[in-house]
């Protein structure tokens, strides 16, 4: 046997929830006025329009989709990360570069050539990986491939050997 009880606020007729087997059971025009405001909310972002981050047209679908398509979405975070992936290209084939012609002119493991030398191949001094300080001085070391600057003009060309763990 269920007793109908008038709880707090929702005293009103439409509005009234009751015990029911130890249950407390809410009556139906709640769940309505719950699922109605739902169902305005969802209607209410359909009707602002929502455009293409991208391109600028009109976006169908989920209340937080900010693109049309797949290639809208791909352009826009490739135009965004455009600059940095620029540099990093620039710097990473200057580096393979400077690689290719160290490679290039110390074929044996350790040479001494004049600096000209590689200036003429397009070397660039102000790029290298890493650098290990030495009794006789710097070497500076593109990937693998090093050098040492000396004191009359000339370079010594060394190849770093991969460590074995």
């Amino acid at each position: 046997m269920s007793t109908l009880k008038s709880v707090g606020q929702f005293s009103t007729p439409n509005f009234f929830m009751f015990r029911l087997a130890n249950r407390l059971v809410i009556e139906s025009s709640i769940l309505f006025v719950g699922f109605y405001y739902v169902f305005f909310k969802y209607h209410q972002m359909q009707l602002t329009e929502r455009k293409c981050l991208a391109c600028g047209c009109q976006v169908h679908g989920r209340a937080d989709k900010k693109f049309c398509t797949e290639q809208c979405r791909n352009n826009y975070y490739n135009q965004l990360n455009r600059d940095i992936n620029c540099l990093v290209r620039n710097v990473n084939n200057i580096l393979r570069k400077n690689r290719r012609i160290l490679a290039a002119l110390n074929p044996t493991g350790i040479v001494k050539v004049h600096r000209d030398k590689l200036l003429a191949k397009g070397f660039d001094f102000q790029y290298f990986t890493t650098c290990q300080q030495s009794g006789g001085g710097t070497f500076y070391y593109c990937y693998e491939q090093g050098y040492m600057e000396l004191s009359d003009g000339f370079v010594t060309l060394t190849t770093k050997m991969a460590e074995t763990t």
